[in-house]
């Protein structure tokens, strides 16, 4: 089940607004986890160095075992069959 939590921050001096940063926990974006597919696609583009990956609870570290692109993620090696994989980020 994804979670989406709200709050606000700062204050946006060029739009006089106040931005919304949004949360999204526990994702389990989409893709087949069969021990082959490597590539999973999550809902929403991840804020700047927020997104957290974890296969079945064990967190995992970009470039040394996923890559991100745009919402993909392509992990390094593939998760085995029927693995968890969740993931935390922020979002505007």
């Amino acid at each position: 089940k994804i979670s989406e939590h709200m709050f606000k921050i700062g204050s946006n001096r060029f739009f006089g607004g106040t931005p919304k940063i949004k949360f999204i926990e526990n994702e389990a974006p989409t893709g087949a986890v069969d021990g082959s597919n490597r590539e999973f696609v999550l809902t929403r583009v991840p804020d700047t160095d927020s997104l957290k990956v974890f296969v079945n609870g064990a967190r995992r570290r970009i470039n040394d075992d996923y890559t991100l692109s745009f919402k993909t993620i392509t992990f390094t090696n593939a998760p085995l069959t029927s693995s968890a994989i969740l993931c935390d980020y922020r979002y505007l």
